[in-house]
Order: C-alpha cells, then structure tokens, then sequence
C-alpha cells in the first residue's frame, strides 16, 4: 500500500516541510511576531529557538507569541533581509558571513578549515578572536553581551552542544546542509543530493519513500 505524501517526512536536518497554520483564539497573544530562517527545522540552533520562544510566551502570560518559519518558506536570506529592514518580517536569523560585505570579520563563520575541531573553536572565540568579534557585536543596539557571556558558561549549555553534536554524528553527518529522509514516526536515513539547485535527488528519493 502506497503511503500518503503527507506522511513521508523530509527534512528532519534540513527539511522541505511546510509551517504549522496556527488559528488564534479569541483570547489571542496581544503580540505575534514571525520569525524566519533558512536554517532546516530539526536544525539544533531551530530547536532551541523554539525553545526560547516558548519559555517567552510563558514568560509574558501568553502576551507574546512567535512563529518560526524555517527551511527559507519565506524566502532566500537576502529576501528576509529585506522583509525584516521594511518591517514585515519581525525577526530573522541571519548567518553572519552574510555581512561580510559589511565588515570582513563576519566572514571568518565562512572560511572553510578555518578550525581544526570544536576545542580549536572555543580556544579562538575565549581569545583573541573573541575578544574582537564580541567587540564588533557591543556595538549593535540592544544586543546584552553580559547576558550571553554569562549564559554560554552555564554547564546546561556545554551540555546541549556535545548532545546536538552526538546527534549530528549518529546521524552520519559530514557537514551542512544535511538531509535525513524517511516516514513519520519511522526510520531515517541520509539523503545523498549533487546539488542543492537541482531537486531530482530530493524528487526520487520522495517517490522511493512513497512506493516503500
């Protein structure tokens, strides 16, 4: 028996899956912003804005509300730049190395082999490295530098870092973008794509799962 499409799941690293359609009840939030992301849904840095937005709403009594929409459903990068600058757009995750044109620091999250490991990481960013960049980001209005430094030396937080990290390994990931493919509730396996302009790849790999 041939499943649904609606049942095969794709994207659980990098998805194709379209956002949840909210309906908001009479007593809705008094505030709803959109958040957009290229990021796929199941990305880790997507799961814990999610997190984030939940203990916000939480936090506000339900005043405040977000809705991420992730997997770029409203648009490239660039498009969402422009989206969030005219204001329709209230929130967006925007990779860094995207202003390197503005300034050439944030190019070095894009230079490739740039660090040996996650330790050559954390070595940079506690230095020199860091020390410059965060300098950089003081400069943005409303950004707590205080508060971030305080919050990523809280052991919760190395401890979500090494668990995104062994479930990126268990799931046999070499880099990024990275797919996993398979049925709602099921097993998942590794999408292997030549290109991400050319969507045979994803388009056969659909229609295996379909046929399964």
């Amino acid at each position: 028996m041939k499943s649904s499409r609606r049942k095969v799941l794709v994207g659980i690293a990098a998805g194709m899956a379209a956002p949840a359609i909210l309906h908001w009840p009479a007593g809705a939030a008094e505030f709803t912003y959109k958040c957009g992301t290229s990021l796929p849904d199941a990305h880790p840095m997507a799961i814990r804005v999610r997190q984030a937005m939940q203990k916000i709403k939480e936090e506000s009594g339900g005043r405040l509300e977000f809705t991420l929409y992730t997997n770029s459903v409203l648009g490239g990068d660039t498009a969402m730049v422009s989206q969030a600058i005219a204001g329709a757009l209230e929130m967006y995750t925007l990779p860094l190395d995207l202003l390197a044109p503005k300034n050439e620091a944030c190019g070095i999250f894009g230079v490739g082999f740039a660090f040996a490991n996650y330790d050559h990481i954390w070595e940079a960013m506690d230095g020199e490295l860091g020390n410059y960049l965060r300098g950089l980001a003081e400069q943005v209005s409303g950004l707590n530098m205080v508060k971030w430094s305080s919050e990523r030396t809280k052991p919760e937080f190395s401890s979500q870092i090494e668990a995104d990290a062994q479930a990126a390994n268990s799931a046999g990931f070499t880099g990024t973008p990275s797919f996993l493919i398979g049925h709602t509730g099921g097993a998942t396996k590794t999408l292997e794509y030549q290109s991400l302009e050319d969507p045979s790849s994803f388009n056969e790999a659909i229609e295996k799962q379909l046929k399964a």
